[in-house]
This record gives structure tokens, sequence and C-alpha cells, in this order.
């Protein structure tokens, strides 16, 4: 390996070719002594070529592993029913952000594949209510709204 005037070198061997490339041939790597992947870009595109289906395969299996567990905490999360009536009909529960700001939706954040860890600091600042009892304390923290005036008793 040839070295430049700096303190990296200008030239690297690539661990899968064996061929010496400047190191602008090279992808960044923070797990590498050298900072730089041991496969030029070519080896490496060619790696993603050769490995792509069981690649894709594994994202698949990780993601969908990572979705089956947000929905088991959802549903375990649900399990104690609406905080204001009661119901514990898992198809009318919804999460109402309370606490905190809201960073998206948990629906949402399940759907595209967010970290368990993610998830759950979105529902801690959350309650369990139902459809119905999370629209009206909606409507509560809201303050005066035109339902109002059609308001009896």
């Amino acid at each position: 390996m040839s070295s430049g005037t700096g303190s990296v070198p200008a030239m690297k061997r690539c661990f899968r070719c064996s061929e010496e490339k400047p190191v602008s041939e090279f992808n960044a790597s923070t797990k590498t002594g050298d900072g730089l992947h041991s496969y030029c870009r070519a080896c490496q595109h060619q790696h993603y070529l050769d490995n792509r289906d069981r690649h894709m395969d594994n994202v698949r299996r990780s993601r969908d592993a990572r979705r089956d567990q947000a929905r088991t905490l959802v549903a375990e999360t649900f399990a104690s029913g609406c905080v204001d009536c009661g119901t514990t009909d898992i198809r009318v529960l919804q999460f109402d952000h309370v606490r905190g700001e809201k960073l998206n939706a948990v629906s949402t954040m399940i759907r595209v594949g967010r970290s368990l860890a993610s998830i759950t600091a979105e529902i801690a600042k959350c309650e369990v209510r139902c459809a119905n009892c999370h629209t009206i304390a909606t409507l509560v923290r809201l303050g005066a709204s035109w339902h109002d005036r059609f308001m009896t008793g």
C-alpha cells in the first residue's frame, strides 16, 4: 500500500479482487481502522448483485419480525381498554397523544418499520381511548367547538 502526503493512504488493495486501487474507489466505513470498506465499490456492487435475493429475504424477514413485535406491543397496551369507558374492543381503540410532542401516529410508525424503542417511546406519550372517547377528549382539550351549541343536558 503506498502512502500519500497525509495520514490517509492514496491507494488500497481490494480484499476481493486483490487489485490496488485509489482510495476514492472505496466506500467509507466506520467499522474499519482506515475508515474504508475492504471491498472496492465495483466488488461491493457485484457482491450485492450475487447476493441480492438472499439480502432482500433477510430484509423482509427482519421487517416482518419488527412489525409483529410492534403489533404484539399494541395489543398488550390495548388490553387494559379505554381509560374513559373501559371498552376493550381492539377494533375501536386508539392512541390519544396527551403527553409530550407527537412525532407520528403509532400505526404509521409500525407500517414504515420504525424501531420498537421509538414506538414504545411514542406509546408512552399516549392514553388508550376508544374512537368516541378520543373524539370527545380531543374536543374538550381544544376548547369551544361548533358542537357545543347542539349539546343538550
